[in-house]
């Protein structure tokens, strides 16, 4: 509702600035010689204004005004107190008006169309840049472009973490003094891609942070192309210390599986040994009557073989 409301108004605003425009031109012809005067040509200008604002609609109806105000003019300059010639012959300047309100209103018509058309067009592209952004700001992976001239085009927030560096403070700067030499191996990766203008899968470097840790990294690089031709590189890089972490870990665990396995295989084979060894024992000690240094020893097998 406010919407048309301030459409509304805006047109009756440039009416009335028509209508004033075209009494100011009227005015200075009746003042300069009516009909003959030298500023009737200024009525064009005043039609193709209204066309261009109001489309057809307006380019005729302020060509229809300026050619009112055209037959008008003997009529207006004694109103003026200026002399005319009233038996002046009408031309056709008339029409030349109205023809200029329709091919003005045509243009107009398009004018109005081209623009809509390009305030779609950029509505639509700021929206994907939008969404463009808050798809890399919300990435947990780092992502870091560069130009064709190899500057520092972007880097979001989870790169900026993993790299402690500032997007601000890379942003626009030549590669080699954007990123310090602890960051090398990355930067070389990216140089080499775009000087070789081949994409490279997952690799793994190796970084270190401003306190000297080692950091590894996965990074896979990919060409930026516009018509067929290389416009910059993207890197997208993980941290790796949890991947490795966890890949310790399984080796471990598989470690420790292996070792479970023989202690069972050697406890296994002690079994088989033992058993007949306790059995033996315990039919010796129902058949015999061992007393003595004999029955301790016997019983020491028992328990042992047990144990």
């Amino acid at each position: 509702w406010l919407g048309t409301l301030l459409r509304r108004g805006e047109t009756v605003q440039i009416y009335i600035q028509l209508l004033f425009d075209l009494a100011i031109v009227t005015g200075l012809a009746a003042m300069t010689g009516g009909r003959a005067s030298q500023f009737v040509v200024f009525f064009a200008l005043v039609v193709i204004a209204g066309g261009l604002h109001e489309r057809l609609t307006g380019g005729l109806v302020t060509a229809l005004g300026a050619s009112l105000a055209y037959l008008a003019l003997p009529w207006i300059a004694p109103l003026l107190g200026a002399a005319t010639d009233a038996s002046a012959p009408l031309d056709l300047r008339g029409a030349f008006l109205i023809m200029v309100g329709v091919l003005s209103g045509i243009l107009g018509r398009r004018v109005h169309r081209t623009r809509e058309h390009l305030e779609r067009t950029a509505r639509e592209l700021n929206r994907v840049m939008v969404n463009n952004d808050l798809i890399l700001r919300h990435l947990t992976s780092g992502v870091f472009t560069l130009d064709r001239a190899g500057m520092a085009a972007y880097l979001n927030p989870a790169g900026e973490e993993m790299l402690s560096l500032r997007r601000e403070d890379v942003r626009g700067r030549w590669i080699q003094d954007a990123l310090p030499e602890r960051l090398r191996a990355l930067r070389d990766a990216m140089l080499s891609s775009l000087e070789q203008q081949e994409s490279r899968s997952r690799a793994e470097i190796m970084v270190r942070t401003p306190a000297g840790h080692e950091l590894p990294l996965g990074v896979s690089t990919s060409l930026l192309m516009h018509d067929a031709a290389v416009t910059g590189v993207v890197a997208v890089f993980q941290d790796l210390t949890a991947v490795r972490e966890m890949a310790r870990r399984a080796r471990r665990n598989e470690t420790l599986a292996e070792v479970g396995a023989l202690a069972a295989g050697i406890a296994h084979e002690l079994r088989n040994g033992l058993n007949p060894i306790s059995g033996s024992v315990e039919c010796l000690q129902r058949e015999l009557k061992l007393e003595g240094e004999n029955a301790q020893l016997m019983e020491l097998i028992a328990t042992e073989s047990a144990r």
